[in-house]
């Protein structure tokens, strides 16, 4: 039987969402098992120093685990523990969302692949979509809409079309099996999703999402690769415990 998630923070649904939405902050350009490793870190950051808010500086220093390319994180960092929204209103937000449980979908290189796209960032496919979407919407084409107000229409077009493929299941669980087919016709092994890892890493236990020493304890530990995580994946053998 699966752990419940909620347990790690002995049902303190805030603080779970606070780390889910710290792991969206730390999310861009960051594999799963790097993200996920990252977010951990900012969590012993958060518990051990309330109310000391990251900068670049701190967050590259990290004694735990250092936040790659801080410069760009810190701020959606402190935005995650503030209840603020991510900078940009885009894929980070959205991925804050995904993992909050909200119906929002990051759009990053997997998803543009299966979607057909050859861009490896949602930036590139701007300026088309600004195009096509301001004249269908007889807006001027300069000023007419912001990049976040293209990246919604998107994404909101993307979930009417996996609702309307699986009109009774959670559009979240459609889009995660999406983004692993895309990785899949990828030739890319499975990784699983950050649940998966905390798992692996004695994380959903009773209170360990929490508690500094068992945050750190598992930093510790060998197995954060991607490679390592994928490993972990083949083993469970279809046995239910990674989902």
């Amino acid at each position: 039987m699966p752990a419940d998630p909620l347990a790690a923070t002995y049902g303190d649904y805030l603080a779970a969402l606070r780390w889910a939405r710290m792991w969206g902050a730390t999310s861009p350009n960051t594999s799963v098992p790097g993200n996920t490793r990252e977010s951990v870190s900012a969590l012993i950051h958060a518990l051990e120093n309330p109310g000391v808010p990251f900068t670049e500086t701190l967050a590259q220093g990290l004694p735990d685990a250092k936040i790659t390319m801080a410069g760009s994180k810190f701020g959606n960092l402190n935005a995650a523990l503030e209840g603020r929204v991510l900078s940009p209103d885009m894929k980070a937000e959205a991925m804050a969302g995904f993992m909050a449980g909200d119906p929002r979908l990051p759009i990053d290189v997997h998803a543009l692949y299966a979607l057909g796209s050859k861009a490896t960032k949602f930036d590139p496919e701007i300026s088309a979509l600004r195009q096509l979407m301001t004249k269908a919407e007889g807006l001027p084409a300069r000023g007419g809409l912001t990049n976040p107000e293209i990246y919604r229409r998107y994404e909101d077009a993307l979930r009417g079309t996996l609702q309307a493929f699986e009109p009774t299941r959670s559009v979240n669980q459609v889009f995660g099996e999406l983004w692993e087919g895309a990785r899949a016709h990828k030739g890319l092994k499975p990784q699983g999703g950050p649940i998966d890892i905390l798992r692996k890493k004695g994380l959903l236990e009773m209170g360990a999402m929490l508690d500094p020493d068992r945050l750190r304890a598992a930093l510790r530990q060998s197995g954060w690769t991607a490679g390592a995580i994928a490993a972990f994946m083949a083993s469970l053998d279809g046995s239910g415990e990674g989902t």
